[in-house]
């Protein structure tokens, strides 16, 4: 269900609907959450106010001949529209995606379900940003760019090896692939090794230059981003 779906369910259907999105529906953003915990408030809040309608028209109707009395159409009039009132913020906060929490409502939604707004909360505080080494790419122009035959018989010509910065590491006896960021910053290098008892281990491994390993994850960047 999406983020949308699950703010106008809360509203839209009330104190069943908001329950289901708190406890029934999985993967909840706190938005998600907060919407659902301010639609069972004022789904409690539309019960509540209909017994108590229905409480005033009976005292009015007992203590008085007219039971149309001002108090009694007040209070059935002005209650359910101030409620529908916050209803429609709640909907527009949904769709315009902006701070789900609507005055007053929120707080007692807020202590109503504490435990599952801090959950949240916490949760969203374990989400980690990943930073990524950057290297200055300088040396390896000192490199050769020899032609390789095997990757020219695939069709992978030499200007693309020399667009990429395809070298050979002669002393590793490997073909060094760089990798770069979007920002085309050097983040890591490859190597694919040409010597075939080593290939068993392997034939892409991070490449180590000069003692210096420089490997990087490889899930956290896609490789030619940078192009």
């Amino acid at each position: 269900m999406i983020d949308k779906g699950k703010g106008t369910l809360s509203y839209i259907t009330g104190l069943i609907g908001s329950l289901l999105v708190l406890y029934v529906v999985k993967n909840n953003t706190k938005k998600d959450v907060m919407h659902a915990a301010q639609g069972v408030v004022l789904g409690i809040f539309k019960i509540a106010s209909t017994f108590l309608a229905s409480g005033i028209n009976a005292f009015v109707s007992a203590a008085t001949i007219n039971s149309e009395m001002p108090i009694s159409l007040a209070y059935s009039s002005i209650i359910p529209l101030l409620l529908f009132i916050i209803t429609v913020v709640g909907l527009i906060k949904v769709y315009t995606n902006a701070d789900a929490k609507i005055p007053v409502i929120g707080d007692i939604a807020e202590s109503m379900f504490k435990s599952k707004l801090e959950a949240k909360k916490l949760q969203k505080s374990k989400k980690q940003i990943v930073s990524l080494n950057v290297f200055n790419d300088d040396f390896l122009k000192n490199f050769p760019q020899p032609k390789i035959k095997p990757w020219l018989k695939e069709g992978i010509t030499q200007d693309i090896m020399n667009l990429h910065k395809i070298y050979y590491d002669p002393k590793n006896q490997g073909i060094i692939i760089p990798h770069y960021n979007i920002n085309n910053q050097l983040i890591g290098i490859r190597e694919r090794t040409l010597i075939r008892e080593e290939e068993d281990s392997g034939k892409y491994k991070p490449a180590i230059i000069n003692n210096r390993m420089y490997n990087h994850p490889l899930s956290f960047n896609l490789y030619n981003i940078n192009f």
